[in-house]
């Protein structure tokens, strides 16, 4: 996820687009990551809580986000693996 955020961001950058004037949503089929991401569950491990951080400091720059969870199958869908 953060590589993926950091991705948009140069591209958006690149492209001379104000992010904090864009809204985002990141779909995941990490209902571990989306969890905890919205703070639904906790994180109990330092290195998880300061990824965390570190995602949320990314989707802050933008004027809205949602990271909502999908269901595996529409990644393989997607994706195709």
């Amino acid at each position: 996820m953060i590589a993926g955020l950091r991705a948009i961001i140069f591209d958006c950058h690149a492209l001379d687009l104000d992010i904090s004037n864009l809204a985002i949503e990141v779909r995941s089929d990490s209902q571990l990551v989306v969890n905890q991401i919205n703070e639904t569950w906790k994180i109990k491990k330092s290195h998880l809580r300061e990824l965390r951080e570190s995602a949320c400091e990314l989707l802050d720059q933008f004027a809205r986000f949602d990271v909502v969870w999908h269901p595996r199958s529409e990644s393989v869908r997607i994706l195709g693996h």
